[in-house]
């Protein structure tokens, strides 16, 4: 039995004693030699599927560099609105809290002390309404140890009021 692809020993592996084919016999071409179905139609790459592939390539990479713009313009926006900041610790705040939005991943990150800021503005706009609402008691102003007239004479030139203004402020 010759292992000769003519020998009638090659055709007898190949066809079996049965004469039907085994599995063994289809993974190897009935000689011994192993061959995949794919060998056969393996054909060289279509110049088409080339080109595609290439600009899928290149339209990935487009979209890689506008996103990348688009988040360092975004960053920009939010360092002149916010001031500095570290924008790596913003990216990765906002990728492991899956925050997709920069400013709202910033005002998330930065809560305590923005609650803490809003709260003082809170407090400085009730002092500021609190004063508007006080009354006043007098129109003028006193200081303690200063004595005044209660009748004030009016004066009657200019140089009159300004020796009563030196008077009265002890000058």
């Amino acid at each position: 039995m010759g292992g000769r692809p003519g020998s009638p020993g090659a055709a007898h592996r190949f066809f079996g004693s049965d004469g039907g084919t085994t599995d063994e016999d289809i993974k190897t071409n009935g000689f011994g030699e192993s061959s995949s179905p794919t060998d056969e139609w393996e054909e060289d790459p279509d110049p088409q599927e080339q080109r595609i592939a290439s600009l899928e390539a290149t339209v990935a990479q487009q979209t890689r560099a506008s996103r990348q713009t688009a988040l360092e313009k975004e960053v920009n926006a939010l360092h002149s609105k916010y001031g500095d900041f570290d924008a790596d610790a913003l990216y990765r705040h906002a990728l492991s809290n899956r925050i997709p939005n920069l400013e709202a991943a910033y005002a998330h990150m930065n809560f305590g002390s923005l609650a803490t800021y809003a709260g003082k503005l809170h407090e400085d706009r009730e002092r500021t309404e609190s004063k508007r609402g006080a009354k006043v008691e007098s129109g003028t102003s006193r200081q303690t140890g200063v004595v005044t007239s209660t009748t004030a004479e009016k004066p009657m030139s200019l140089r009159e009021a300004f020796a009563q203004a030196k008077k009265q402020h002890g000058t």
